[in-house]
């Protein structure tokens, strides 16, 4: 090979002056070369280098390596890193539900120094403070957007945190932490339901005089960990079939008018269950249930016998219809 017969030099060239090489070394037959970067301009910088290959005759040839030399004196910058399996509570915290596994996505990391367009490296740990690593020390990850995991063990109550580092071709990191996010196991405790009609009383059996002013009222839910974010009520059959289902609603309400439509249109004698559904902010949700029967039949007419004291046997005889509820 001419290469290893014939003297060979190295050179380093700005790539925006690569026809003015800034160095060549001489290398003789070898194929490796020490490059002193003493001898280059390092501040931010982006290099080409060039082998040339020279016969006995003093016939050259040259090559340009494809990959540049670079040298970076800034690591990335910018970013922006989310837990997911959450959602925030007013006061902007977050919360999770699970104790095994975690979802965290990332942008925004840029290296805007001459090593741009040069993929970055991403490397990702867990802990209990931001940029701790306590739960899961850094370990890299193949995308360049999202890690997930599921099979850590988290404690119950604990805040956690996911921290993001980012590399350059250089080896310059930069590390940006998530917002922490409560781990909450369990749904809202405690709640009751009710269907009553317009003056407030239960109702078990509910006709078309109730239909039209029934409300489902709730209260005792209740959640230490992250607070109900929402609530939701159902009207559904005894077999789990929904048929009706209201928006959902605000933590503070506590009662909604079911439409009279919906009532009136349930199967006589039909067995129907009000539920009200809380959901807490890590998503955990809890339930409490009502049953009520639908009973339009009137009561059968009555025959009412008075005798007055001292009367005949005589007897008048007068009939009244019940009203149904």
């Amino acid at each position: 090979m001419l290469f290893r017969s014939a003297g060979a030099a190295a050179s380093a060239a700005r790539e925006s002056v690569a026809t003015q090489p800034a160095l060549w070394l001489e290398s003789g037959p070898s194929k490796t070369v020490l490059l002193h970067t003493s001898a280059l301009d390092v501040a931010p910088s982006r290099y080409s280098l060039l082998v040339r290959a020279c016969s006995g005759a003093g016939l050259c040839s040259m090559q340009t390596s494809p990959y540049p030399l670079i040298f970076a004196s800034e690591p990335p910058t910018g970013s922006r890193v989310s837990v997911h399996f959450g959602t925030a509570s007013p006061l902007g915290r977050r919360f999770i539900s699970s104790p095994h596994s975690l979802l965290t996505s990332w942008d925004g990391f840029e290296d805007e120094t001459v090593a741009a367009g040069m993929p970055l490296t991403f490397e990702v740990c867990v802990g209990t403070t931001p940029h701790g690593c306590q739960v899961q020390p850094f370990t890299s990850t193949s995308s360049r957007t999202n890690w997930s995991a599921d099979d850590l063990h988290l404690q119950c109550g604990q805040t956690y945190y996911v921290a993001v580092r980012a590399s350059n071709c250089a080896g310059l990191q930069r590390t940006v932490a998530s917002e922490g996010a409560k781990l909450c196991c369990e749904p809202p405790t405690g709640g009751a339901a009710a269907l009553v009609d317009g003056s407030g009383a239960v109702r078990h059996f509910v006709g078309d005089s109730v239909a039209s002013e029934a409300n489902v009222t709730w209260s005792g839910f209740s959640d230490a960990c992250s607070g109900v974010r929402e609530y939701m009520v159902a009207v559904e059959a005894v077999n789990g079939t929904e048929v009706w289902r209201s928006p959902t609603m605000p933590p503070g309400a506590m009662h909604i008018r079911v439409p009279a439509s919906v009532l009136t249109g349930l199967a006589d004698g039909g067995e129907y269950i009000a539920l009200v559904q809380a959901t807490n902010h890590a998503g955990l949700s809890s339930r409490a249930t009502h049953r009520f029967r639908i009973d339009r039949t009137l009561p059968t007419s009555t025959a009412l016998r008075v005798r007055w004291p001292g009367s005949s046997a005589r007897s008048e005889e007068h009939t009244s219809e019940l009203q149904s509820p």
